[in-house]
C-alpha cells in the first residue's frame, strides 16, 4: 500500500508540474506499446504506463565502476536495440552494442579494437551505422553492418554531421561541419554529388530536423534576421525552393522539432521566457499538447534536448523534462513522460531520457 501510494503521488506530482489534465492515460488499454530508453546508465525496456520496466543493461550504470549505457534505437523490425556503451575507464571511448530481444543475448559490434565516435542508428531494412575509428587512431569513417556484426563495410570515408537515408537503403543524404552542407551518395560510393549548402541558400545559420525521402524535402528551423522570428521551413532538393511552414508566436523559439513516422506530423517545442510547449503541426495548424511553467518556487523546468519522438501509429508522443535542483552546482533530473496526441492526456512513465519506440507495437 506503502509503494503505491508514493508511486501514486510521484505521477500526481509530474502531472500537475507539466500542467497535463487531471486524468491520465489509462495504463491499462496501452500496455502493447513499448519504449527503451536511457534510465541514467541503464538501458531500460517499458510499457507507457511505466509498470513494466526492464534493465537490459545488467550493470549499475556508472561509469566510474562500470560501463555507462545510453543513445538506445530499437530497430525496424522489432528485434533488436542498438545502443552505445561507455567504456569505464573513461568517457570518451564508447563502443557500440546490440541487445536481441528475442534471444536475450548481446553483441558488441566494436569488438575488433575500434572506437566508436557518434550514437549508432538504424537504415529502413535494418542495418546499423555509425561513426568508427578503425583501428584506434586511424582517420574515424562511417561503417555499417548487419545486426550480428557480419558484412561491416565503409559507407564513408569521414564522419557525417548527420546521415538521411531514402527508403532503400542504398541512397542516402549527409552533412558535413556544421551540418548545412549537404551531399548524396550511396553504400557503394559510385557516386556522390553535393546538394545544397542551406546556410549560403539563406545567408543565415539554419538547424536540419529531418529529412523526407518520399517528398525529397529537409525539415529544418532558422530565425530570420529582419524581425528575429522563429521559423519552420522545407527545402526541396529537387526545385531547390524553400517554404515556411511554421512562425512562432511573438517572444518564442522553435527547437528540437522531429517528424512522426510517416512525416505527416510534425513534434516541436516552443520556448519563451515565461513558458515552453510541446506542440503538434499538421495541414497547417499548430495545437499545443504539454505546458511547462517556469516557476522557480516548484523548481526550475524546461524540456530536455533530446527532441521528443512520435509512437510509430503517430499516436503517442513521448518526451522528457529536466528539473533542476538548488546550490552551487548544477544538477537536475530528467523525467520521461507519453503524451496522448488526440486527447493531450499525459502519462508519467519513468526518470530517464532518450526514448526509442518499438515500431511492432
Amino acid at each position: 500500500m506503502k509503494i503505491f501510494f508514493l508511486a501514486f503521488c510521484s505521477m500526481w506530482l509530474i502531472c500537475t508540474c507539466i500542467g497535463c489534465k487531471d486524468i491520465c492515460i489509462n495504463p491499462t488499454v496501452h500496455e502493447s506499446y513499448s519504449i527503451c530508453y536511457c534510465g541514467y546508465g541503464q538501458i531500460k525496456i517499458n510499457n507507457i504506463s511505466g509498470t513494466a520496466p526492464v534493465n537490459i543493461s545488467i550493470q549499475d550504470g556508472n561509469y566510474r565502476t562500470g560501463y555507462y549505457d545510453d543513445y538506445p534505437q530499437w530497430s525496424p523490425d522489432g528485434r533488436y536495440i542498438v545502443f552505445q556503451r561507455l567504456r569505464p575507464d573513461t568517457i570518451y571511448n564508447p563502443f557500440i552494442c546490440i541487445y536481441d530481444t528475442k534471444n536475450k543475448t548481446y553483441t558488441n559490434l566494436t569488438s575488433d579494437g575500434g572506437i566508436a565516435s557518434s550514437n549508432p542508428q538504424w537504415t529502413p531494412n535494418g542495418k546499423v551505422y555509425f561513426s568508427y575509428e578503425r583501428p584506434i587512431l586511424s582517420t574515424t569513417a562511417t561503417y555499417m553492418m548487419n545486426p550480428d556484426g557480419s558484412d561491416k563495410r565503409k559507407i564513408l570515408n569521414d564522419s557525417a554531421a548527420s546521415i538521411y537515408f531514402y527508403q532503400d537503403s542504398y541512397t542516402f543524404l549527409y552533412s558535413t561541419g556544421d551540418g548545412n552542407q549537404l551531399y548524396k551518395t550511396n553504400i557503394d560510393g559510385t557516386s556522390k554529388g553535393f546538394v545544397c549548402d542551406l546556410h549560403q541558400t539563406l545567408n543565415q545559420y539554419i538547424a536540419i530536423q529531418g529529412f523526407n525521402p518520399t517528398t525529397q524535402e529537409l525539415l529544418f528551423a532558422y530565425i530570420l534576421p529582419k524581425d528575429s522570428s522563429s521559423r519552420i521551413a522545407i527545402y526541396n532538393i529537387e526545385t531547390k525552393a524553400v517554404s515556411d511552414l511554421l512562425i512562432a508566436d511573438h517572444g518564442y523559439t522553435f527547437f528540437q522539432i522531429s517528424y512522426s513516422h510517416d512525416c505527416s506530423r510534425i513534434a516541436l517545442i516552443e520556448n519563451s521566457r515565461q513558458d515552453e510547449y510541446l506542440s503538434i503541426y499538421q495541414n497547417g495548424i499548430k495545437q499545443r499538447l504539454v505546458k511547462i511553467l517556469y516557476d522557480t518556487t516548484q523548481g526550475y523546468q524546461t524540456f530536455s534536448w533530446y527532441s521528443p519522438e512520435f509512437s510509430s501509429d503517430g499516436k503517442y508522443i513521448a518526451f522528457d523534462k529536466q528539473v533542476f535542483g538548488s546550490g552551487p552546482w548544477v544538477n537536475f533530473l530528467q523525467y520521461l513522460s507519453v503524451v496522448d496526441v488526440n486527447t493531450g492526456d499525459v502519462q508519467f512513465v519513468d526518470k530517464g531520457f532518450g526514448v526509442s519506440w518499438d515500431p511492432q507495437p
